[in-house]
């Protein structure tokens, strides 16, 4: 009976001893397992020093810990749905600025100077110049504007006493300077730039001059005359002549607006015939 007693005791040691060996082995390959775990995640454990290895509660599986990519998984889910009850807002393009051009500047256009070669041909000597100038050939150069103006007196003195015949040689030489001075003039006006001529004009209204108007035609043929200068024409010397001019054209017109119908049919026949001489005699190039 005692040996079969102390076998059955031996037999529970050992089977004591074998389960605490393999519960040992069992702990130690969770605490592996918890260790690998941790490092992965992270963590560090908190060991309680007061209970032992065989008390102390073992984990198999690591608790789950929210991850920052799941976290944001929820709020970019609330994201999308609130991206999703609201409507897409329309895209609005921008203008561009329009960049006004500046104007152009005008270019300022210089004044033209007028040149001595520019202006019309000087007008011919009248006869008493050159017989002034032909009186002082003889004398010394004054030197003063008195003796100027005794000289002046004295040609002039002089002048007068000629007679007829001894003025006419220097009327003869002015009337052959003024029809070459008209035929010069009137080249200059044909072929004078017309901003020359207005910048002659400028200057002269400037100074209180009058300005130069392109002379007539000498050859030209004369136009007809209209029916109140026919009229005109016949009365004129019925007016009285101490009348200034606008005067008497004042009182020819009133006596015009006075004539009888009948009077003013026949002047207005005779100028409608001598316009239809001239149309004959003159044609214009479009009517040839």
């Amino acid at each position: 009976m005692f040996i079969h007693a102390r076998l059955a005791s031996q037999l529970a040691s050992r089977l004591t001893f074998s389960s605490l060996t393999r519960s040992s082995a069992l702990s130690t390959n969770l605490v592996h397992h918890r260790v690998a775990a941790n490092s992965i995640l992270g963590t560090t454990p908190k060991w309680n020093a007061t209970r032992s290895f065989l008390t102390s509660a073992h984990v198999e599986t690591p608790a789950k810990t929210k991850t920052k990519a799941e976290g944001s998984k929820g709020t970019t889910a609330k994201k999308t749905k609130a991206e999703a009850t609201t409507k897409p807002k329309k895209r609005t393009l921008k203008k561009r600025a329009v960049v006004k051009k500046k104007p152009a500047k005008k270019p300022v256009k210089k004044p033209l100077v007028v040149k001595p070669n520019m202006l019309p041909p000087k007008k011919a000597i009248s006869p008493y110049f050159r017989f002034y100038q032909s009186y002082l050939s003889g004398l010394p150069k004054p030197t003063s504007v008195e003796e100027v103006r005794v000289l002046a007196s004295q040609c002039a003195q002089a002048w007068r006493a000629l007679s007829e015949s001894e003025k006419q040689p220097y009327v003869d030489a002015f009337a052959v300077d003024r029809i070459e001075h008209d035929k010069k003039r009137m080249e200059w006006f044909n072929n004078v730039d017309p901003a020359v001529l207005r910048a002659i004009n400028k200057r002269k209204v400037a100074k209180g001059n009058r300005k130069i108007i392109k002379p007539r035609n000498p050859d030209a043929p004369k136009r007809p005359m209209t029916s109140f200068f026919l009229f005109a024409n016949d009365h004129r010397h019925s007016i009285d002549p101490s009348l200034k001019t606008t005067d008497k054209a004042k009182k020819l017109g009133e006596a015009w607006k006075s004539l009888p119908a009948e009077e003013k049919e026949r002047y207005a026949k005779t100028a409608a015939e001598g316009r239809a001489e001239f149309r004959a005699n003159h044609p214009k190039p479009s009517d040839a």
